[in-house]
């Protein structure tokens, strides 16, 4: 198979966004076992409860894949 210079381009982006997810994952494991300090989110109640739900979910996700 041989990629398009636009397929290039996206391979190298995906390529990075999940290195940038690796990162993340590996730094939400650290703060969750509190190996990096206590991560406390401030802001309007509603906020808070889509913005933790949804960090449980792309770790828990994550961690599922293997990621």
């Amino acid at each position: 198979m041989k990629l398009t210079e636009a397929g290039r381009r996206i391979v190298v982006e995906a390529q990075q966004i999940l290195s940038q997810v690796d990162h993340f994952v590996s730094l939400a494991s650290r703060a969750s076992e509190g190996a990096i300090g206590r991560l406390a989110v401030a802001g309007q109640a509603v906020l808070n409860d889509i913005l933790v739900k949804t960090l449980r979910v792309g770790v828990v996700t994550a961690l599922i894949c293997g990621i």
